[in-house]
């Protein structure tokens, strides 16, 4: 699958839910849960949300989205929806890219 981006989201495809990999497994059950399904962004006040039945995580300072059935990656600034994306089951490596400079000459 291909990476998805909503503002300065990306999500990456990393693998399907129902792989019955050993390493994979063993991924699953180390990860540290985050109690909330949102990411914010400080510099630009945009609220990215995550609608259906999802988990986002931390493992070895990654931040995943596993989503057991398809969800929705929501852009919001002050409470109003800018945009969505649909976003198919699997687990998606999360990035989040910050402020790009102009290099210095």
């Amino acid at each position: 699958m291909r990476p998805m981006r909503q503002g300065n989201v990306i999500l990456i495809y990393a693998a399907p839910i129902n792989a019955a990999d050993r390493a994979l497994e063993k991924f699953l059950t180390e990860r540290q849960v985050l109690p909330h399904l949102a990411l914010k962004n400080d510099i630009t006040g945009h609220c990215y949300r995550i609608t259906g039945q999802a988990e986002l995580y931390r493992e070895d300072g990654s931040l995943y989205l596993q989503v057991f059935s398809e969800a929705e990656l929501i852009d919001e600034v002050d409470g109003s929806i800018c945009s969505s994306i649909k976003v198919p089951q699997g687990i998606w490596l999360v990035w989040v890219q910050s402020e790009m400079l102009a290099p210095q000459r």
